[in-house]
C-alpha cells in the first residue's frame, strides 16, 4: 500500500476467518543494464499464428447467465373507489301545503331518565386489512447543492457539438457535478442559479449554449473581433430530479473557439441551489404500472443477446461501421463505471513497464456477458500487481475491450487499450480509403477512435497495420498517428496510443523485431512501440541505443506460445524477460492465456501462479494509492457465492467486473505460499489462502512487505489456538504518493502495531456491527492507528507462535477481507438511491403453468464515485398479501442493470400483481447502508383489459 497519504485517525479492519495467514508483495529487482549492438531482421510468425486464434464461438457455448429466482413481497397501499355523485330531481312542495311559519322559542330541558342495564358484548368483527403506508415526513437535515469548476485548456469547434469538459474543481458539494462527463446532475429538485464565464479568442467567434436535458436554454455569443474579452452569461432554472445541465460548444460551421491556458483559469462554470422544491418522493421509491404484452423483443442484437436479452459487449467491423458509430442509450451497459485507480509509482516513472496483450480464440467469449454468466472453470487474469498496461486483442477492425475487463483492470490501477487492426487485402483497401484520402479522411478515423475510447471509458489504442501500403497511405501514416495520439490525450486522461512493429516507412510489410530507422518515424509519432517476437540479443542492444530517453516506451514482444524463433516461451518465458530487462526495455507479453489454452482448465489457478511466479523477478510491481482500500480477494469467479461467510448459492459463476483488488501471489523458498481458495470465502467467490512453516526456534514469521488489503481471517489446522495473528504498518516519511523511481525511495521510518479495539468509540458507532460480524468460523478484528504527517507504505500480517518450539510448525490462514479506512470519511452520511425507473420490458411465457417470464432494464441515480457497486435484489412477485426475504439478482457496476428471466405469477382476469425490486448501494468502504436509503421500484402489472382488483393491487 505504498504512498497512501494519511493524516488523522486511520481505521484498519481485519476480518479474519480462522486459519493462520500472512500476505504481501515483494519488490522486484531489475538486473543491471548492458549495452550491445548488432542488426538482424527476422520475419514474424505473428500472422501465421492467427489462423489458430480465429475460431468462431458456438452460440450454444456454456456461459449463459443464471436465471434469477422469484420471491414474494409485501402488499401495495390499499386503493378505494367511490361512486360518482348523481343529482336527484327536486320537487316544489309549496303547492301542497301552506307557507312555513316563524320558528318558536326553545323550551326547558327535561329530566334525565334512569341508566339502563348494560347489554352483552357483541361478537368481534373480522380483522381489517393492513393500512397503507403513510407519506414520508419532512427530513430534519437541510439539502443543498453547489459547484464551481474551471478549465485551463482552450477549445476549438469541430464538425460536431462538443460538451465543455472542465479540469479544475473549486467547489463540488456532494460531487453532483461530474468532472468526467462535464455535466451537473440534479439530485435535489428546486430552483438553481447558473453562471458561465469565458474568454473569447480574437479573430474568432465564441458560440456556446447552456444546455438543459438536451435543450438549448441560453446562448453566450460574441462576434469576430480584433481583441479578446471576458464574456459571461447567467440563468435561473427549475430542475427536477435527474435533470442535467452542461455547456456545449457549437459545431464548427465557422471559426468558433474559447481561450484559456495552463497558467490561469479563464473559463468557469458555477451553479447552486437557491430554493428547495418539495419532492413528492424523496425516499426513492417509484411505482410503475404496466400491462402484460406479447410485443416482440425491442432490443438490438449488437448490444443484447438475442436469446436472453442479456447485455453484451461488441466490436466494429470495417470503416463504414467505425465512421457511422454514435453513442446511444442501448450501449450504456458497455460504459465502464470504474475509474482508473491511482497507483504508486506512476505509470510514467523511470522504470521498465510490462504490457499484457490478451488474445484468446478470437475474443468476445464468456467475457462478452456484461453482467456475468454461469461459466464453469473460466479464464481469469488476476496478477495485476505485475503489469502496467492491458491490451484486449482480436482480429476485428475495431476491438472495443469488453467492459468487464476495463472494470477489473481499472480497479487494480491498470489502463486498458483496445485494438485497431487492418490485415490482408481488405486491410489494404481500408487503409487506402482513409490514409491515402488525406487529412480529412484520416482525421475522421482518429476522431472516432478517440470518441469511442472516451465514451466507453477505456484508455487508448494499439494500432496494428499488417498489410502493405501505397506511397500516399504510408506518407500519411505518421500524421494519422500524431493526430490520433493528440486526440486521445485530449479526450482521455492518461490516454495511450501504441504502434505495433509491422509496416516500414516505404509501405512494405516486414516485421523488424526491433526499433530501427525503418520504423522509427511511427514510434516518434505516438506513445510507444510494441515489437514483434523473433528478436535476438543484438537487436535489443540496437533498440536500447536508438530509443535514448524513451527506452521505457519500447515494449519488446514475447509470444508465450513460442511461435517462430524465440528466446523463451511457455514456462521458459522468464528467459526472454531476463534478457529484455538486462537492456532496461519494457516488455509486451502476448497471449499469456497459453496457460489456460495449452495446459487445460482443471488446474488453471495452480499453473497460472506458477507461470507468473517464474516471471516475478523481472516484473516491477505497483500498488494502489487511494483510500478507502477494501478487498475480499474475489477473483470474479467461483463455484459458490458467499455472503458474510455463508454459502448463499452453490453453482459456478463468472463476472470479472466483480473481481476485487488483488494482492501479489508470491512464494518464498518453500516457507510461504499464497493461493486462491474457492472452497471458503467471506464475500464473493474466493479468499486468499496462505500456507507456511515457522522454523524451529522462531516465534513469528511476518508476511512479505507489499500487501494491499483490508483484513478478515480464519485459522485452520490441528492446533489453531497455538497461533496469534496481528497487523504491522510501515510508513514512508513522505507527504504524498511518491512519483519517482521506486528504487530511490527511502527506507521506512517507522513500524507501528495498531491498537486492538474490542469495540469502536461511540463516535464510530457505524462500525460496531462490522467489528463483531465474524461468523461461520471467521474472526473479525478492528484496529485503530493514529498517524501524523506520514504516508502508508506496507500493511503486513504477522503470524506468531504463542510459545517457542524446537520443531517446525505448519499453519494455514484464509484472508477473507481487509479494509483500510480514513475515519474522517466514515462519519459522512451515505446518499440516497433516487429515481429507480424500468424500461425495455419483455414479457414471455414462464417455465411453469400460470407463470410469466419478465426481463427489464433498471436505471437509477446516485452520486458518481460514491459506490463500489450496487446489489440488485428482488422481494418477489405476488398477487395476494404476503412477503418474502429479498434475494440477490446480481451486481451492477453503474446505475443500470438488466434483470433477465424473472419468474412472476400470471394475474387472473380482473386481478393485478406486483413485483418489488431493490437497489442497495455498496459503498467503497463497504460500511452498511440503511435500507431506507436503498432505491425501490414497485411494478404493478395486469392482464390486458383487466382493471385493479379488490385485493388492493
Amino acid at each position: 500500500m505504498e504512498g497512501l497519504w494519511v493524516q488523522g485517525v486511520l481505521l484498519i479492519f481485519l476480518l479474519i476467518f480462522l486459519l493462520p495467514c500472512p500476505v504481501g508483495s515483494q519488490t522486484s529487482s531489475i538486473p543491471a543494464q548492458r549495452w550491445w549492438t548488432d542488426p538482424n531482421e527476422a520475419p514474424s510468425q505473428h500472422q501465421a499464428a492467427r489462423a489458430t486464434q480465429e475460431q468462431k464461438v458456438d452460440d450454444a457455448q456454456e456461459g449463459l447467465p443464471p436465471q434469477p429466482r422469484c420471491v414474494r413481497c409485501c402488499p401495495p397501499p390499499e386503493k378505494r373507489f367511490y361512486p360518482h355523485y348523481q343529482p336527484v330531481p327536486q320537487i316544489n312542495m309549496t303547492i301542497l301545503k301552506g307557507e312555513k311559519g316563524d320558528r318558536g322559542e326553545r323550551g326547558m330541558q327535561g329530566k334525565f331518565g334512569k341508566t339502563g342495564v348494560a347489554g352483552s358484548r357483541g361478537h368481534a368483527g373480522p380483522k381489517g386489512q393492513k393500512g397503507s403506508m403513510g407519506a414520508p415526513g419532512e427530513r430534519c437535515k437541510s439539502h443543498y447543492a453547489a459547484f464551481s469548476v474551471g478549465r485551463k485548456k482552450p477549445l476549438h469547434s469541430n464538425d460536431y457539438y462538443q460538451t465543455l469538459i472542465f479540469d479544475t474543481e473549486f467547489v463540488n458539494l456532494y460531487e453532483h457535478f461530474n468532472m468526467f462527463t462535464g455535466k451537473f446532475y440534479c439530485y435535489i429538485p428546486g430552483i438553481y442559479y447558473f453562471s458561465l464565464n469565458v474568454h473569447t479568442w480574437n479573430q474568432k467567434e465564441t458560440y456556446l449554449h447552456v444546455m438543459h436535458n438536451g435543450a438549448e436554454v441560453v446562448i453566450l455569443y460574441t462576434q469576430v473581433s480584433d481583441r479578446s474579452i471576458m464574456q459571461s452569461q447567467s440563468v435561473m432554472l427549475e430542475l427536477k430530479e435527474q435533470d442535467e445541465v452542461w455547456v456545449r460548444l457549437y459545431k464548427g460551421e465557422r471559426e468558433n473557439a474559447i481561450f484559456s491556458d495552463e497558467y490561469d483559469t479563464y473559463i468557469t462554470f458555477s451553479g447552486h441551489l437557491i430554493n428547495l422544491q418539495p419532492a413528492a418522493d424523496i425516499q426513492g421509491t417509484t411505482v410503475l404500472h404496466d400491462t402484460i404484452s406479447d410485443r416482440p423483443q425491442p432490443l438490438p442484437a449488437r448490444y443484447f443477446d438475442t436469446k436472453t436479452t442479456e447485455p453484451i459487449s461488441f466490436f466494429l467491423t470495417g470503416l463504414e461501421e467505425l465512421l457511422a458509430w454514435q453513442p446511444n442509450s442501448n450501449d450504456d451497459f458497455n460504459v465502464s463505471a470504474v475509474p482508473l485507480a491511482k497507483r504508486q509509482p506512476p505509470l510514467h516513472s523511470s522504470r521498465p513497464r510490462t504490457l499484457v496483450c490478451h488474445d484468446m480464440r478470437g475474443g468476445y467469449l464468456e467475457d462478452r456477458f456484461i453482467q456475468g454468466s454461469a461459466t464453469r472453470n473460466p479464464y481469469v487474469f488476476y496478477h495485476w500487481r505485475y503489469i502496467d498496461i492491458f491490451v484486449y486483442f482480436s482480429h476485428h477492425t475495431v476491438t472495443i475491450p469488453p467492459v468487464v475487463w476495463t472494470n477489473a483492470a481499472h480497479r487494480n490501477s491498470v489502463p486498458v487499450l483496445g485494438t485497431f487492426i487492418t490485415e490482408w487485402t481488405d486491410g489494404e483497401k481500408l487503409c487506402e480509403a482513409f490514409l491515402a484520402g488525406g487529412e480529412e479522411a484520416y482525421g475522421a478515423v482518429a476522431e472516432q477512435l478517440a470518441r469511442i475510447a472516451q465514451h466507453y471509458r477505456f484508455d487508448g489504442w494499439l494500432i496494428n497495420i499488417e498489410n502493405t501500403l501505397s506511397a500516399a497511405a504510408v506518407g500519411n501514416l505518421p500524421l494519422f498517428l500524431q493526430d490520433l495520439t493528440a486526440r486521445v490525450h485530449s479526450a482521455v486522461p492518461g490516454g495511450l496510443v501504441i504502434w505495433y512493429d509491422s509496416v516500414l516507412k516505404d509501405g512494405t510489410l516486414r516485421w523488424q523485431n526491433e526499433l530501427n530507422n525503418a520504423n522509427r518515424m511511427f514510434f516518434d509519432a505516438c506513445d510507444g512501440l510494441f515489437t514483434n517476437y523473433n528478436w535476438k540479443e543484438e537487436q535489443l542492444e540496437r533498440t536500447q541505443r536508438l530509443a535514448g530517453p524513451r527506452l521505457n516506451d519500447v515494449y519488446v514482444g514475447v509470444d508465450v506460445f513460442g511461435r517462430g524463433d524465440v528466446v523463451g516461451a511457455g514456462f521458459d518465458t522468464y528467459k526472454s524477460l531476463r534478457l529484455i530487462r538486462q537492456y532496461g526495455l519494457s516488455a509486451a507479453i502476448f497471449a499469456p492465456g497459453w496457460v489456460y489454452e495449452h495446459l487445460g482448465k482443471e488446474n488453471f489457478l495452480q499453473n497460472e501462479n506458477r507461470f507468473w511466479g517464474l516471471l516475478a523477478e523481472y516484473l516491477p510491481t505497483h500498488s494502489i494509492c487511494t483510500l478507502p482500500l477494501t478487498t475480499s480477494f474475489s477473483l470474479g469467479m467461483g463455484t459458490s457465492t458467499f455472503m458474510d461467510g455463508k454459502d448463499e448459492e452453490s453453482g459456478p459463476w463468472y463476472d470479472l467486473s466483480a473481481q476485487d483488488i488483488q494482492p501479489l501471489y508470491p512464494e518464498h523458498q518453500g516457507m510461504l505460499s499464497t493461493s486462491c481458495c474457492l472452497q471458503d470465502a467471506w464475500c464473493g467467490g474466493s479468499s486468499l489462502q496462505l500456507q507456511g512453516t515457522i522454523p524451529s526456534g522462531e516465534e513469528r514469521m511476518p508476511a512479505p512487505p507489499k500487501i494491499f488489503l483490508t483484513m478478515l481471517y480464519k485459522l485452520e489446522g490441528p492446533q489453531p489456538d497455538d497461533f496469534t495473528v496481528a497487523l504491522e504498518v510501515t510508513t514512508w516519511d513522505s507527504e504524498m504518493c511518491f512519483e519517482g523511481n521506486p528504487t530511490s525511495l527511502p527506507e521506512p521510518n517507522g513500524r507501528y502495531h495498531p491498537r486492538f479495539l474490542p469495540a469502536p468509540p461511540p463516535s464510530l458507532a457505524k462500525l460496531l456491527a462490522a467489528c463483531h460480524r465474524g461468523s461461520h468460523g471467521w474472526t473479525s478484528r478492528c484496529y485503530e492507528l493514529e498517524l501524523q504527517d506520514c504516508s502508508l507504505r506496507d500493511l503486513s500480517l504477522i503470524v506468531s507462535r504463542q510459545q517457542p518450539s524446537l520443531q517446525e510448525t505448519s499453519f494455514t490462514c484464509l484472508l477473507g477481507e481487509v479494509r483500510v479506512l480514513d475515519t474522517a470519511s466514515v462519519a459522512a452520511s451515505p446518499p440516497q438511491v433516487h429515481s429507480v425507473m424500468a424500461s425495455q420490458l419483455w414479457w414471455q411465457e414462464g417455465p411453469e403453468p400460470e407463470q410469466l417470464s419478465l426481463s427489464l432494464t433498471l436505471r437509477w441515480s446516485f452520486p458518481p464515485g460514491r459506490a463500489r457497486w450496487f446489489r440488485v435484489l428482488s422481494q418477489g412477485a405476488r398477487c395476494r398479501l404476503g412477503q418474502t426475504a429479498p434475494q440477490v439478482l446480481g451486481l451492477a457496476q453503474g446505475c443500470l442493470f438488466r434483470a433477465v428471466g424473472l419468474s412472476v405469477p400470471q394475474p387472473a382476469p380482473g386481478q393485478s400483481c406486483r413485483l418489488e425490486l431493490l437497489v442497495e448501494p455498496v459503498l467503497r468502504d463497504e460500511l452498511p447502508v440503511d435500507p431506507e436509503r436503498w432505491g425501490r421500484l414497485v411494478l404493478v402489472y395486469s392482464a390486458p383489459g383487466s382493471g385493479t382488483s379488490s385485493d388492493g393491487h
